[in-house]
């Protein structure tokens, strides 16, 4: 463990292989306790540090790691670099408000939830359908309280196409807060 940089590193496919291992940093820099922050009154708490560089993937995988960030006592300070995509957006988006950062040259992409080959007994596709699309409302109400209210982010991921942006974008929707 790094206490020193408090960094996650999230990068490549976020699944279910790979979430783990980021619950667990994030639970055990969260636990640690600094010296410091005691002898200045609590008043500063070391922020925890997620690096992004990821197609995003699984949303169960998603929808896990989102909650722990909302569980934890020590702000997240994300940095998105290389790529963003797909459930790593909101991953990003939901860090510390002031402390969102990206390179410059990240690629960002997001798209509706996608519905794998379908097998079984048709009411069983249909109720799993029904389930993507709840997915899909939740992310656009989630991405909208992270963001500027004035994106759609329903009107964005209907276009039956991946849309993709670039960092200043991402700043311009209120993804990020400053682009180094």
């Amino acid at each position: 463990m790094n206490l020193d940089t408090r960094a996650i590193f999230l990068s490549g496919d976020l699944n279910e292989e790979a979430t783990p291992g980021i619950l667990a940093q994030m639970f055990e820099y969260d636990a640690v306790t600094d010296d410091a922050e005691y002898l200045i009154d609590q008043k500063f708490i070391e922020p925890i540090k997620l690096v992004i560089d990821s197609y995003g993937g699984d949303i169960y995988a998603m929808w896990t790691l989102y909650d722990a960030m909302c569980m934890l006592n020590r702000p997240i300070h994300t940095i998105g670099l290389g790529k963003v995509m797909s459930g790593s957006v909101l991953l990003l988006a939901a860090g510390k408000k002031g402390e969102r950062i990206a390179g410059r040259n990240t690629t960002f992409m997001v798209h509706a939830g996608s519905v794998e080959a379908l097998s079984g007994k048709a009411h069983e596709a249909l109720e799993y359908i029904k389930h993507v699309k709840s997915m899909d409302q939740a992310w656009y109400n989630i991405m909208k309280s992270l963001t500027s209210n004035t994106v759609d982010w329903k009107e964005i991921c209907s276009k039956n196409t991946d849309f993709y942006f670039d960092a200043y974008q991402a700043l311009e929707f209120g993804i990020i807060d400053k682009i180094i």
